[in-house]
């Protein structure tokens, strides 16, 4: 940032973390700017930081903390991550790098999952590479007498997706297993639902993508050279775990809604629906197991 004014007005501090934003090439610079003003003042909404605007001066403090994340942030790292938190369907999760950034493209796959499943839904769903946690605590939020079981691959996203339960007052319905895909699993067990927002983005597309991207766990980006190395195996292998009737709903790439619908026909899925995100892209694909 510019040089330090202490006696600079909240509206000066906005003014100029907005520049710095726009020059590093931040999109939503103005409101990030805001956003991390909030956070440094320790309000709750934006409205009450906007009151200070005219002649309020900044305290030190808040000043060191704010000039401290617009100058990390002007290095594209995530604002969730900067923040350590994100909200999703209403709840707040802690982030960190260790795991993806809850996105409105998911919340999405918890909604439509929801539904179909119904409100007073009594039975188990099954969450493969829950990171932050946010599907399972939507879901179990979402439906109140279902119970959960979520896995990861990674360790650290485990322990956080346990807080988060914590946090949010879920961990009495969500077991949480460490395991690759369903390696973890009793193969006994059979699920109602299961539901994923896997690796999807190709390798070679990856590179391309924004650059806050590049600070996200690559494990939970990177699905190979066509993005169904992971998605393919999650789809065959699902069958085993889940009952006659149960539902598979998957999050998906923008160009992938054909090549997962065979996959899933293949795989003994019937009445498969395409549900599309805000800019008209086929964004969850979800499926009735039928065979078996």
């Amino acid at each position: 940032m510019n040089a330090i004014l202490w006696d600079a007005s909240v509206s000066e501090f906005l003014k100029r973390g907005e520049l710095d934003l726009r020059v590093a090439g931040v999109s939503n610079a103005s409101r990030e700017s805001l956003w991390i003003m909030d956070h440094a003042l320790r309000v709750t909404k934006s409205r009450e930081t906007v009151n200070l605007v005219n002649g309020s001066d900044v305290p030190h403090d808040a000043f060191e903390l704010y000039n401290h994340l617009i100058v990390e942030r002007s290095k594209r790292i995530p604002l969730a991550y900067l923040l350590g938190t994100q909200p999703f369907l209403g709840h707040e999760f802690e982030v960190t790098p260790s795991v993806l950034i809850p996105r409105p493209e998911t919340e999405i796959l918890v909604k439509k999952i929801s539904v179909k499943l119904g409100k007073e839904s009594i039975g188990r769903a099954l969450d493969i590479g829950t990171g932050s946690g946010c599907i399972a605590v939507g879901l179990a939020s979402a439906c109140p007498r279902l119970t959960l079981t979520a896995t990861d691959a990674s360790a650290e996203a485990l322990q956080l997706a346990k807080k988060n339960a914590i946090l949010n007052g879920f961990e009495e319905r969500i077991i949480f297993i460490h395991s690759l895909l369903f390696e973890g699993l009793n193969g006994a067990e059979a699920f109602d639902a299961i539901l994923s927002n896997p690796p999807y983005i190709k390798t070679a597309e990856l590179n391309a993508l924004e650059a806050e991207i590049h600070f996200e766990p690559r494990l939970a980006l990177d699905g190979g050279a066509d993005g169904l190395e992971v998605i393919r195996p999650l789809v065959q292998q699902s069958s085993r775990f889940l009952k006659s009737g149960g539902i598979l709903a998957l999050e998906i790439g923008y160009d992938q809604s054909d090549s997962v619908e065979e996959l899933m026909s293949r795989a003994g899925f019937g009445e498969i629906e395409k549900v599309k995100d805000s800019q008209q892209i086929d964004r969850v694909l979800m499926g009735t197991y039928i065979h078996g």
